[in-house]
């Protein structure tokens, strides 16, 4: 089973779609690391202000450090000094001992109970005695959860904004060239010729158009092809086109100024064949000699070819046979 590509406006939604859905993935990460690392900050610098207050009553009043919970709100401390250590109670019934690390001063970490309970602690070692202080940070992961839960649901309602915004955007783009095929499907050969009392076909740049081929181009110029099947086509649309409003055909350009050209282009039905002033004797001696059914025969065989190639050739056989002395005497 074959799928049929995606249209033009299809590729430029999925674009649009897919860009911008990265981008909102992205900045929806920075969001959530951005508040990460600030409400860790704020609570390292809470854990470095506890710290240091304990240090500061142990220091100076010892005995005020069971007061710190009822009247400070710190209830996760221990105070090692070498001895026995101070603790609260709840330090010890959390066995936030198993937290501490060794050393000297050391940044805040994260560390999860065995009841999985998340605590920050952080802990500063002095000559004498070492503090350590931890606060739950349960709120906080609940906090990042909750963020990162709105965040993912936002993406696909942003996703589908973007889909939906793409598709019109890629309209838009593409009106201009709706319309211009547009107009370009209203100006055709037949449209035209009922507006116009000839037709006059400048094969030059017919070919070079059609076939894309700049023939004074050296690098491509081997591709200007007058026989090509399109440019074929496109000479009888335009005969017929002019036959049915009963209008004139004429060719110009090189194609009309070379003799082995002239049965293929009588046999489309063109009216009249404008040449430079020296190539005028070679084509009309051409054209006296030919036979309008061998011209016919050939057009149809061209237009019913696939191979410039061949048609060349074909046109060069009866271009021979009709006015063999016109070749020999280039031999």
């Amino acid at each position: 089973m074959r799928f049929r590509p995606p249209s033009v406006r299809a590729r430029l939604t999925l674009w649009h779609a897919g860009v911008l859905t990265l981008i909102v993935c992205v900045f929806s990460a920075a969001i959530l690391l951005f508040v990460e690392a600030r409400l860790y900050a704020g609570l390292d610098a809470q854990l470095s202000r506890e710290v240091a207050t304990i240090g500061k009553i142990y220091r100076d009043e010892p005995d005020e450090l069971r007061d710190l919970a009822p009247d400070w709100g710190i209830t996760l401390f221990q105070v090692d000094d070498g001895g026995v250590p101070r603790q609260s109670e709840a330090w010890e019934r959390e066995g936030l001992s198993r937290a501490l690390q060794t050393g000297g001063s050391t940044s805040p970490l994260s560390w999860t109970g065995p009841d999985g309970r998340r605590y920050r602690v952080h802990s500063v070692s002095e000559s004498s005695y070492r503090v350590t202080a931890a606060v739950d940070e349960t709120s906080l992961q609940d906090t990042l959860w909750t963020l990162a839960v709105i965040l993912a649901m936002g993406i696909p309602f942003a996703a589908g904004l973007a889909i939906a915004g793409g598709y019109f955007l890629a309209g838009r783009v593409l009106s201009p060239v709706g319309a211009m095929a547009q107009q370009a499907r209203e100006i055709t050969a037949e449209s035209l010729a009922k507006r116009l009392r000839f037709f006059s076909i400048g094969t030059n740049d017919l070919i070079q158009y059609s076939l894309a081929v700049d023939r004074m181009n050296e690098k491509i110029a081997h591709l200007y092809e007058p026989t090509h099947p399109a440019i074929i086509r496109l000479i009888k649309a335009t005969v017929d086109a002019a036959r049915k409003n009963k209008i004139s055909v004429s060719v110009c350009g090189e194609m009309a100024g070379e003799p082995i050209m002239a049965p293929l282009l009588i046999g489309l039905g063109v009216d009249e064949l404008s040449a430079a002033p020296p190539l005028v004797p070679q084509v009309k001696y051409m054209v006296r000699r030919l036979k309008l059914a061998e011209s016919q025969a050939l057009a149809e065989f061209a237009l019913n070819s696939e191979s410039g190639s061949e048609i060349l050739a074909k046109c060069q056989e009866l271009a021979w046979q009709s006015a063999p002395s016109l070749f020999e005497s280039k031999t």
